[in-house]
């Protein structure tokens, strides 16, 4: 018997996007407004905010300097949330 410990896997994802959108919204940020700010459409980034798209590390660099985070914390974000759904897949 080892004495590693054993690594937990939560079945709950959080994309990206649910992060950003409760952040928008403690700013009192509409999708728009920073659409706009961040150099994306509204529909792109509403589509981010509801997990209909991917980040992209060029989106995840204009967010990251939009709200003052690191873009490590995004691109984190997006690849914990692909590798869980990779892991419910199969």
């Amino acid at each position: 018997m080892t004495d590693q410990p054993q690594r937990i896997f939560s079945d709950y994802l959080t994309p990206p996007g649910t992060v950003l959108g409760e952040e928008l919204e403690a700013r009192g940020l509409s999708h728009r407004e920073f659409a706009s700010r961040i150099g994306c459409t509204r529909q792109a980034l509403t589509e981010l905010i509801d997990a209909h798209r991917p980040l992209t590390p060029e989106l995840a660099c204009a967010i990251a300097l939009a709200v003052g985070t690191s873009v490590r914390l995004w691109i984190g974000l997006e690849e914990r949330y692909r590798e869980g759904l990779a892991r419910q897949a199969g």
